[in-house]
């Protein structure tokens, strides 16, 4: 069942998004990201987080369409975000995007989102307008679509990630290790409409922005 959450802040529109919404099977959000839902015109079954940043009129509206608050003390231990994917796998997830959560001024927020994704065992991704960043576990063969001159970064969130082979990239590696605290693998191009990077051991952080010219 895909799951589609809506995190607060400015949500840069894109096609991907749009996309996304459309094959949802359900839509919540976390916390105030239940307003951002209703700017894009969806009522979310299930809002989760404190509420501390979520308005009464925006409360009252939801209870009327039927949405459900699952709410937390604000002195818990998870952000809203983990506990709205929390949620989502408790209630059956097995694909998860999240709308947001990688903007914004607040760099610990992100990177905080950033690692959550390390510790999932379902697909999960993060969108904001033309980006997409998810993790992957290897060893495991990743196949990307996208258009020429689409960005790719790989970045590992393991000491090292081994034995990756990327096809269809400016900047090709052929059985080569890329290691944390390493940035070789920024900005990588696609040099044809889909990129394959076949990955060993480890955790490797994907961020692919989707070239807009």
């Amino acid at each position: 069942m895909r799951y589609v959450i809506f995190t607060g802040g400015r949500i840069e529109k894109g096609k991907i998004i749009t996309q996304s919404l459309k094959i949802a099977d359900k839509i919540i959000a976390a916390d105030s990201g239940a307003k951002t839902a209703l700017e894009w015109n969806y009522i979310p079954e299930a809002v989760i987080g404190d509420m501390d940043s979520i308005d009464t009129k925006t409360r009252d509206l939801l209870k009327k369409r039927g949405t459900v608050f699952v709410t937390y003390p604000a002195t818990k231990n998870e952000a809203d975000t983990e506990l709205a994917i929390q949620y989502a796998i408790d209630n059956n997830a097995t694909e998860i995007d999240i709308i947001g959560g990688i903007e914004g001024n607040r760099i610990d927020h992100i990177l905080a989102n950033i690692s959550l994704l390390a510790g999932t065992n379902i697909p999960v991704r993060y969108i904001h307008g033309a980006i997409i960043a998810w993790v992957e576990k290897g060893p495991k063969l990743v196949q990307i679509k996208g258009d020429i001159n689409d960005l790719l970064s790989l970045i590992p969130l393991s000491k090292e990630v081994s034995h990756i082979t990327t096809i269809n990239l400016k900047y090709s590696l052929k059985n080569e290790s890329l290691f944390f605290g390493k940035s070789r693998g920024i900005s990588n191009i696609f040099t044809q409409k889909e990129v394959s990077v076949d990955m060993g051991e480890g955790q490797l952080l994907f961020v692919h922005i989707l070239n807009r010219s």
